[in-house]
Protein backbone atom coordinates (compact mmCIF):
# COMPACT_ATOMS: atom_id res chain seq x y z
CA UNK A 1 0.00 0.00 0.00
CA UNK A 2 3.11 2.13 0.94
CA UNK A 3 3.97 2.02 -2.45
CA UNK A 4 0.77 2.67 -4.36
CA UNK A 5 0.02 5.64 -2.44
CA UNK A 6 4.03 6.80 -3.17
CA UNK A 7 3.16 6.13 -6.97
CA UNK A 8 1.14 8.91 -7.04
CA UNK A 9 3.37 11.58 -9.15
CA UNK A 10 4.13 8.66 -11.60
CA UNK A 11 0.09 8.25 -11.86
CA UNK A 12 -0.09 11.62 -12.61
CA UNK A 13 3.00 12.25 -15.00
CA UNK A 14 1.88 9.28 -17.07
CA UNK A 15 -1.40 10.39 -17.37
CA UNK A 16 -0.11 13.97 -17.98
CA UNK A 17 0.98 12.49 -21.75
CA UNK A 18 -2.44 10.42 -22.10
CA UNK A 19 -4.07 11.89 -25.80
CA UNK A 20 -7.69 12.04 -25.14
CA UNK A 21 -10.16 10.18 -26.74
CA UNK A 22 -12.64 12.06 -29.36
CA UNK A 23 -15.98 12.34 -27.45
CA UNK A 24 -19.18 12.31 -28.99
CA UNK A 25 -21.95 15.12 -29.20
CA UNK A 26 -21.61 18.66 -27.23
CA UNK A 27 -22.12 21.02 -26.29
CA UNK A 28 -23.64 18.96 -22.86
CA UNK A 29 -26.16 20.54 -20.72
CA UNK A 30 -24.66 18.06 -17.73
CA UNK A 31 -21.97 15.78 -16.79
CA UNK A 32 -21.98 13.14 -14.97
CA UNK A 33 -19.87 9.98 -13.66
CA UNK A 34 -21.41 7.56 -12.37
CA UNK A 35 -18.93 4.85 -10.16
CA UNK A 36 -18.44 3.35 -7.12
CA UNK A 37 -16.00 3.35 -3.87
CA UNK A 38 -12.45 4.43 -5.33
CA UNK A 39 -13.61 5.05 -8.53
CA UNK A 40 -15.93 7.36 -7.96
CA UNK A 41 -14.03 9.89 -5.52
CA UNK A 42 -12.03 10.53 -9.27
CA UNK A 43 -15.16 12.37 -10.26
CA UNK A 44 -15.78 14.03 -7.15
CA UNK A 45 -12.06 15.58 -7.70
CA UNK A 46 -13.09 16.63 -11.29
CA UNK A 47 -16.42 18.74 -9.82
CA UNK A 48 -14.03 20.36 -6.92
CA UNK A 49 -11.47 21.45 -9.24
CA UNK A 50 -14.20 22.65 -11.90
CA UNK A 51 -16.65 24.06 -9.21
CA UNK A 52 -15.75 27.49 -10.61
CA UNK A 53 -16.86 26.10 -14.44
CA UNK A 54 -20.63 27.14 -16.29
CA UNK A 55 -21.07 23.66 -16.38
CA UNK A 56 -23.31 21.19 -14.06
CA UNK A 57 -21.22 18.09 -12.91
CA UNK A 58 -22.44 15.14 -10.90
CA UNK A 59 -21.35 12.01 -9.58
CA UNK A 60 -23.87 9.32 -8.62
CA UNK A 61 -23.33 6.24 -7.06
CA UNK A 62 -25.83 4.13 -7.60
CA UNK A 63 -27.89 1.77 -9.85
CA UNK A 64 -30.34 3.94 -11.09
CA UNK A 65 -29.68 7.03 -13.02
CA UNK A 66 -31.62 10.59 -12.37
CA UNK A 67 -34.44 11.69 -14.36
CA UNK A 68 -32.69 14.45 -15.90
CA UNK A 69 -30.00 12.19 -17.75
CA UNK A 70 -30.81 12.08 -21.04
CA UNK A 71 -28.98 12.93 -24.86
CA UNK A 72 -27.85 16.05 -23.62
CA UNK A 73 -25.91 14.75 -20.94
CA UNK A 74 -21.69 13.24 -21.01
CA UNK A 75 -22.52 10.07 -19.25
CA UNK A 76 -18.87 9.14 -17.92
CA UNK A 77 -18.87 5.77 -16.29
CA UNK A 78 -15.47 4.97 -14.57
CA UNK A 79 -14.97 1.53 -12.28
CA UNK A 80 -11.52 0.92 -12.08
CA UNK A 81 -11.82 -3.17 -11.83
CA UNK A 82 -14.75 -2.49 -14.93
CA UNK A 83 -17.30 -5.65 -12.96
CA UNK A 84 -18.76 -3.09 -10.50
CA UNK A 85 -22.41 -3.90 -10.65
CA UNK A 86 -24.11 -0.85 -10.32
CA UNK A 87 -21.83 1.01 -12.52
CA UNK A 88 -22.44 -1.44 -15.09
CA UNK A 89 -26.25 -0.99 -14.48
CA UNK A 90 -25.98 3.38 -15.27
CA UNK A 91 -23.67 2.24 -18.61
CA UNK A 92 -26.89 -0.23 -19.65
CA UNK A 93 -29.30 2.67 -18.90
CA UNK A 94 -27.80 5.75 -20.30
CA UNK A 95 -27.21 3.87 -23.37
CA UNK A 96 -30.99 3.10 -23.07
CA UNK A 97 -31.88 6.86 -22.98
CA UNK A 98 -29.17 7.98 -26.03
CA UNK A 99 -26.53 9.80 -23.68
CA UNK A 100 -23.20 10.54 -24.68
CA UNK A 101 -20.98 7.62 -22.98
CA UNK A 102 -17.51 7.41 -22.35
CA UNK A 103 -15.72 4.69 -19.89
CA UNK A 104 -12.91 4.64 -17.60
CA UNK A 105 -11.78 1.13 -16.41
CA UNK A 106 -8.76 -0.85 -16.48
CA UNK A 107 -10.46 -4.01 -18.15
CA UNK A 108 -13.60 -5.99 -17.22
CA UNK A 109 -16.87 -6.36 -18.36
CA UNK A 110 -17.15 -2.35 -18.34
CA UNK A 111 -14.38 -2.42 -21.24
CA UNK A 112 -16.48 -4.88 -23.20
CA UNK A 113 -19.49 -3.43 -23.34
CA UNK A 114 -17.74 -0.14 -24.20
CA UNK A 115 -16.08 -2.01 -27.44
CA UNK A 116 -20.17 -3.25 -27.97
CA UNK A 117 -20.85 0.18 -28.18
CA UNK A 118 -18.61 1.57 -29.58
CA UNK A 119 -17.75 4.04 -26.93
CA UNK A 120 -14.49 6.51 -26.32
CA UNK A 121 -12.68 4.59 -23.87
CA UNK A 122 -9.54 5.41 -21.78
CA UNK A 123 -8.01 2.12 -20.01
CA UNK A 124 -5.21 2.69 -17.27
CA UNK A 125 -3.07 -0.33 -16.00
CA UNK A 126 -4.22 -3.30 -13.95
CA UNK A 127 -2.68 -4.67 -10.50
CA UNK A 128 -3.72 -1.45 -8.45
CA UNK A 129 -6.81 -1.75 -5.89
CA UNK A 130 -9.29 1.43 -6.97
CA UNK A 131 -8.11 3.73 -3.93
CA UNK A 132 -4.67 3.21 -4.65
CA UNK A 133 -5.12 4.75 -8.66
CA UNK A 134 -6.53 7.96 -8.08
CA UNK A 135 -4.22 9.42 -10.04
CA UNK A 136 -4.60 7.10 -12.93
CA UNK A 137 -8.42 7.64 -12.63
CA UNK A 138 -8.35 11.47 -11.70
CA UNK A 139 -6.12 12.30 -14.74
CA UNK A 140 -7.91 9.95 -17.06
CA UNK A 141 -11.50 12.41 -15.54
CA UNK A 142 -9.80 15.25 -16.85
CA UNK A 143 -8.50 14.14 -20.46
CA UNK A 144 -11.87 12.80 -20.91
CA UNK A 145 -13.62 16.20 -20.43
CA UNK A 146 -10.47 17.51 -22.77
CA UNK A 147 -11.46 15.18 -25.36
CA UNK A 148 -15.56 16.38 -24.90
CA UNK A 149 -13.92 20.00 -25.44
CA UNK A 150 -14.88 21.10 -22.07
CA UNK A 151 -11.32 21.84 -20.76
CA UNK A 152 -8.17 22.52 -22.72
CA UNK A 153 -5.65 19.47 -22.81
CA UNK A 154 -2.54 21.40 -22.93
CA UNK A 155 -3.55 23.08 -20.11
CA UNK A 156 -4.53 20.23 -17.53
CA UNK A 157 -1.86 18.28 -19.43
CA UNK A 158 0.66 20.78 -17.74
CA UNK A 159 -1.02 20.98 -14.23
CA UNK A 160 -0.38 17.56 -13.87
CA UNK A 161 2.86 17.22 -14.72
CA UNK A 162 3.39 20.08 -12.82
CA UNK A 163 1.63 19.06 -9.93
CA UNK A 164 3.25 15.46 -9.90
CA UNK A 165 6.79 17.22 -9.56
CA UNK A 166 5.25 18.92 -6.65
CA UNK A 167 3.83 15.74 -4.91
CA UNK A 168 7.08 14.14 -5.29
CA UNK A 169 8.94 16.78 -3.73
CA UNK A 170 6.37 16.47 -0.20
CA UNK A 171 6.24 12.76 0.05
CA UNK A 172 9.55 12.42 1.89
CA UNK A 173 8.37 15.00 4.72
CA UNK A 174 4.96 13.04 4.93
CA UNK A 175 6.90 9.40 5.03
CA UNK A 176 9.31 11.03 7.59
CA UNK A 177 9.54 9.42 11.01
CA UNK A 178 8.48 12.63 12.82
CA UNK A 179 5.72 13.43 10.34
CA UNK A 180 2.79 15.55 11.00
CA UNK A 181 1.26 12.17 8.98
CA UNK A 182 2.07 9.76 11.61
CA UNK A 183 1.23 12.42 14.49
CA UNK A 184 -2.15 12.45 13.19
CA UNK A 185 -2.22 8.77 12.96
CA UNK A 186 -1.09 8.58 16.35
CA UNK A 187 -3.56 10.93 17.81
CA UNK A 188 -6.35 8.68 15.49
CA UNK A 189 -4.99 5.65 17.65
CA UNK A 190 -7.57 3.79 19.78
CA UNK A 191 -9.92 6.78 19.18
CA UNK A 192 -12.74 7.62 16.42
CA UNK A 193 -11.46 9.69 13.47
CA UNK A 194 -13.86 12.77 13.10
CA UNK A 195 -12.60 14.74 9.63
CA UNK A 196 -14.39 17.87 8.86
CA UNK A 197 -13.83 20.45 5.66
CA UNK A 198 -15.50 23.74 4.02
CA UNK A 199 -18.51 21.77 2.01
CA UNK A 200 -16.44 22.66 -1.75
CA UNK A 201 -14.12 20.67 -0.26
CA UNK A 202 -15.52 18.33 1.79
CA UNK A 203 -15.13 15.14 -1.17
CA UNK A 204 -11.07 15.39 0.71
CA UNK A 205 -12.34 14.79 3.98
CA UNK A 206 -14.60 11.48 2.52
CA UNK A 207 -11.69 10.23 1.01
CA UNK A 208 -9.76 10.37 4.63
CA UNK A 209 -12.70 8.63 5.87
CA UNK A 210 -12.81 5.85 3.47
CA UNK A 211 -9.00 5.38 3.30
CA UNK A 212 -8.95 4.65 7.14
CA UNK A 213 -11.82 2.17 6.98
CA UNK A 214 -10.60 0.62 3.78
CA UNK A 215 -6.48 0.69 4.66
CA UNK A 216 -6.93 0.91 8.61
CA UNK A 217 -10.07 -1.70 8.75
CA UNK A 218 -11.43 1.55 11.62
CA UNK A 219 -14.49 3.36 11.80
CA UNK A 220 -14.24 7.21 10.91
CA UNK A 221 -16.81 9.95 9.81
CA UNK A 222 -16.64 13.18 7.81
CA UNK A 223 -18.68 16.16 8.00
CA UNK A 224 -18.84 19.53 6.16
CA UNK A 225 -18.76 23.07 7.38
CA UNK A 226 -20.85 24.86 7.86
CA UNK A 227 -23.54 22.20 7.05
CA UNK A 228 -22.78 20.55 10.47
CA UNK A 229 -22.63 24.05 12.82
CA UNK A 230 -26.61 23.78 12.15
CA UNK A 231 -27.02 19.92 13.26
CA UNK A 232 -23.69 18.18 14.14
CA UNK A 233 -22.32 20.55 16.54
CA UNK A 234 -25.19 20.24 19.20
CA UNK A 235 -24.53 16.33 19.06
CA UNK A 236 -20.95 16.15 19.72
CA UNK A 237 -21.62 15.65 23.34
CA UNK A 238 -23.54 12.34 23.83
CA UNK A 239 -22.82 10.05 25.04
CA UNK A 240 -20.17 11.41 26.72
CA UNK A 241 -17.98 8.26 26.72
CA UNK A 242 -18.19 7.58 23.18
CA UNK A 243 -17.67 11.72 22.24
CA UNK A 244 -14.67 11.40 24.63
CA UNK A 245 -13.05 9.01 22.38
CA UNK A 246 -13.16 11.23 19.14
CA UNK A 247 -10.59 13.33 17.77
CA UNK A 248 -11.49 16.13 15.17
CA UNK A 249 -9.30 17.47 12.46
CA UNK A 250 -10.14 20.33 10.35
CA UNK A 251 -8.52 20.64 6.47
CA UNK A 252 -7.83 23.68 5.33
CA UNK A 253 -6.81 24.64 1.46
CA UNK A 254 -6.64 28.37 1.53
CA UNK A 255 -9.39 28.61 -0.48
CA UNK A 256 -12.55 28.72 2.32
CA UNK A 257 -14.89 31.59 2.20
CA UNK A 258 -13.84 33.89 5.08
CA UNK A 259 -16.72 32.73 7.13
CA UNK A 260 -15.38 28.85 7.28
CA UNK A 261 -12.29 29.80 8.95
CA UNK A 262 -14.14 31.75 12.02
CA UNK A 263 -16.29 28.69 11.57
CA UNK A 264 -13.54 26.40 12.69
CA UNK A 265 -12.41 28.53 15.21
CA UNK A 266 -15.11 28.35 17.12
CA UNK A 267 -16.36 24.90 16.35
CA UNK A 268 -13.32 23.70 18.04
CA UNK A 269 -13.41 26.31 21.16
CA UNK A 270 -17.30 24.92 21.44
CA UNK A 271 -16.19 21.42 21.45
CA UNK A 272 -12.82 21.57 23.19
CA UNK A 273 -14.46 20.42 26.42
CA UNK A 274 -16.57 17.34 24.48
CA UNK A 275 -14.00 15.68 22.14
CA UNK A 276 -10.49 13.90 23.01
CA UNK A 277 -8.75 16.55 20.87
CA UNK A 278 -8.87 18.74 17.92
CA UNK A 279 -5.74 19.14 14.81
CA UNK A 280 -6.20 21.60 11.81
CA UNK A 281 -3.84 20.00 8.27
CA UNK A 282 -3.29 22.92 6.38
CA UNK A 283 -3.01 22.45 2.57
CA UNK A 284 0.49 23.43 0.81
CA UNK A 285 1.07 24.39 -2.83
CA UNK A 286 0.60 26.65 -5.73
CA UNK A 287 -2.70 26.08 -7.08
CA UNK A 288 -6.06 24.30 -6.24
CA UNK A 289 -4.44 21.19 -7.74
CA UNK A 290 -1.59 20.85 -5.69
CA UNK A 291 -3.01 21.50 -2.56
CA UNK A 292 -6.25 19.13 -2.87
CA UNK A 293 -3.50 16.15 -3.76
CA UNK A 294 -1.57 17.56 -1.00
CA UNK A 295 -4.30 16.79 1.75
CA UNK A 296 -5.51 13.59 -0.16
CA UNK A 297 -1.89 12.66 0.20
CA UNK A 298 -1.72 13.43 3.54
CA UNK A 299 -4.80 11.58 4.51
CA UNK A 300 -3.54 8.85 2.38
CA UNK A 301 -0.08 8.42 4.45
CA UNK A 302 -1.98 8.53 8.08
CA UNK A 303 -4.64 6.26 7.14
CA UNK A 304 -1.24 3.72 6.25
CA UNK A 305 0.47 4.45 9.62
CA UNK A 306 -3.14 4.02 11.40
CA UNK A 307 -3.24 0.33 10.05
CA UNK A 308 0.53 -0.02 10.84
CA UNK A 309 -0.56 0.88 14.41
CA UNK A 310 -3.74 -1.59 14.12
CA UNK A 311 -1.35 -4.00 12.70
CA UNK A 312 -3.77 -4.99 9.95
CA UNK A 313 -3.39 -5.13 6.45
CA UNK A 314 -3.75 -2.16 4.29
CA UNK A 315 -4.46 -3.49 0.90
CA UNK A 316 -6.69 -6.83 1.77
CA UNK A 317 -10.49 -5.66 2.00
CA UNK A 318 -12.12 -9.51 3.21
CA UNK A 319 -15.53 -8.10 4.04
CA UNK A 320 -15.95 -6.03 1.00
CA UNK A 321 -14.50 -9.14 -0.98
CA UNK A 322 -16.99 -11.57 1.14
CA UNK A 323 -19.90 -9.45 0.43
CA UNK A 324 -19.26 -9.09 -3.34
CA UNK A 325 -18.66 -12.77 -3.14
CA UNK A 326 -22.05 -13.51 -1.67
CA UNK A 327 -24.15 -11.19 -3.83
CA UNK A 328 -22.89 -13.01 -6.89
CA UNK A 329 -24.49 -16.12 -6.34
Amino acid sequence: MLEFIKSLPEQLEKTAKVKPPKVRGGPYQNVVFTGMGGSAISGDMVRLLLYDEPIHIEVIRDYLLPGYVDENTLLIVTSYSGNTEETISTLREGNKRGSKLAVITSNGELENLAHKYDLPVLKIPGGYPPRGALGWLLGNSLKMLAGANIIDNTKISKELKDCASFIRDVIPEMEDLDSDTRDIAEKFYLRIPVIYAYQRFYPIAYRWQTQINENAKAFAHSHALSEMNHNEIAGLKNPQEKVETMWTVFLKTGFEHERILKRIEYTMELTRDSVMGSSIVEAKGENLLDRMLYLVLFGDFVSFFLAQAYQEDSVSIPRIDMLKEKLSK
